[in-house]
């Protein structure tokens, strides 16, 4: 073997272990990382389920205090708006509403044509 060849080879074996130490490091970094967008994921998906049941219990509470006045009052107090519940004969009489206006793509109302 001439020198000239060893030298090429211990350099393309460097290479070859540089290589793959980087290899070693990136795959180490992509796991960290990985990991990291896995928990958030899951925040995500706790506060998605937080937010139904949260909802589900101020409407079970608002409901309650149609006919609880400490609680309609309590609530009142924390800024939790308490509608009364409408009776049979003002939704049979009641009007239907309007429907929406239309929107565009950038959420500008459509306006007629002529």
């Amino acid at each position: 073997m001439t020198r000239a060849e060893f030298w090429t080879l211990n350099l393309v074996g460097g290479a070859c272990a540089l290589l793959i130490a980087c290899d070693v490091v990136l795959a180490q970094a992509n796991s960290y990382f990985n990991d990291t967008v896995v928990a958030r994921q899951r925040q995500f998906n706790q506060a998605d389920q937080m937010r139904t049941t949260t909802r589900n219990l101020v409407m079970r509470l608002s409901q309650s205090a149609q006919s609880d006045a400490a609680l309609r009052e309590l609530l009142d107090k924390h800024g939790v708006p308490v509608n009364p519940a409408p009776s049979a004969a003002a939704t049979a009489s009641a009007v239907p509403a309007a429907p929406p206006a239309a929107k565009s793509a950038t959420n500008e109302p459509v306006k007629p044509g002529p």
